[in-house]
């Protein structure tokens, strides 16, 4: 997937702090990983409504990097409730990942 990324609002809310915004941008990931994790309970208790309230919060968590590929993604999954999420997951990791190697070292210097 391609990481189309725009981190102008918390730039805007960090007022232009690169190490707030590194912070921001680091609990945002922390906070993903928890709404990931109770993604993957309730898809394995097979709880449709549950799974769908999680995956609605993890497209809230993309609109706050600008991430439009995944908001997308996450609103196909949220079109079809009884979807395997394990593509999902999958891209959810995926993104982290390139957060981690790709931005944090760019904000950093």
């Amino acid at each position: 997937m391609e990481h189309s990324i725009d981190l102008g609002y918390l730039k805007q809310i960090s007022f232009g702090d690169p190490q707030l915004l590194a912070d921001m941008l680091d609990e945002w990931i922390q906070d993903t990983r928890e709404r990931l994790n109770k993604l993957t309970d309730t898809a394995h208790m097979a709880d449709p409504k549950a799974a769908f309230t999680q995956v609605h919060n993890l497209k809230t968590s993309f609109f706050m990097i600008g991430h439009a590929p995944m908001i997308r993604l996450c609103e196909e999954y949220l079109r079809d409730e009884n979807s395997d999420y394990q593509h999902l997951v999958d891209q959810v990791f995926e993104t982290i990942s390139y957060i981690q190697t790709e931005i944090f070292p760019a904000l950093r210097n």
